[in-house]
């Protein structure tokens, strides 16, 4: 039995530059529980605030864009 400082062995694991890029926004447009994640992903134009629900849409601030 092999012991490995880390906990495995490295050399099974896949590189970054062997895996093919993830497409992030999927991921991000997804609402989180985090207030904070939540705003900051609004922000960044991942999650659209009109998308949450109703009692959700008070707590975020709403953006000069959204106004309109």
């Amino acid at each position: 039995m092999s012991i490995y400082a880390k906990g495995c062995d490295l050399s099974k694991v896949s590189k970054a530059t062997d895996v093919p890029a993830v497409d992030l926004t999927k991921l991000l447009a997804v609402d989180s529980s985090n207030p904070f994640i939540r705003a900051l992903r609004i922000q960044q134009g991942f999650l659209k605030a009109t998308a949450l629900p109703a009692d959700l849409r008070t707590i975020v601030p709403r953006q000069p864009s959204e106004e309109k």
